[in-house]
């Protein structure tokens, strides 16, 4: 099985390009001179995107949304898993993690792979989403 952290992806479904870095204004918390945040997604109030991330349910390791009590900007609307090999059962999928934007702020959504036999952390991912008007 491959390692998680060569496993991993994410895709954004519905969302400005990743590469469009927004403009640093101090309104958005960017005085003195510090860099504008690289936004692995920015989105609208109410626009729906997704996190895709690979993970081997069937070998017991899931990836789990760690921060939900504490972010408001986005909540999610649903997970789907989709096999990687459709002829395969228990093998490897990708976990479609759907979620709409609510709040107008920034927020970090934090991820963790966890093998449900041991409760471990095996990988830890962060990402950082914009919400706009």
């Amino acid at each position: 099985m491959l390692c998680a952290s060569l496993c991993f992806s994410f895709m954004a479904t519905s969302c400005d390009k990743k590469d469009e870095k927004p403009a640093a204004t101090e309104q958005e918390g960017c005085v003195g001179g510090d860099p504008a945040p690289d936004y692995d997604f920015t989105v609208s109030r109410g626009e729906v995107f997704s996190i895709e991330l690979i993970s081997a349910p069937g070998a017991g390791m899931r990836w789990e949304w760690k921060n939900k009590a504490d972010v408001t900007c986005v909540d999610t609307i649903g997970v789907e898993e989709v096999p990687l090999i459709e002829e395969r059962r228990g093998g490897e999928v990708i976990e479609k993690w759907n979620f709409k934007g609510l709040e107008k702020e920034n927020c970090t959504l934090l991820f963790e792979y966890i093998n449900a036999r041991d409760k471990s952390v095996i990988e830890r991912k962060e990402f950082l989403i914009r919400v706009k008007e």
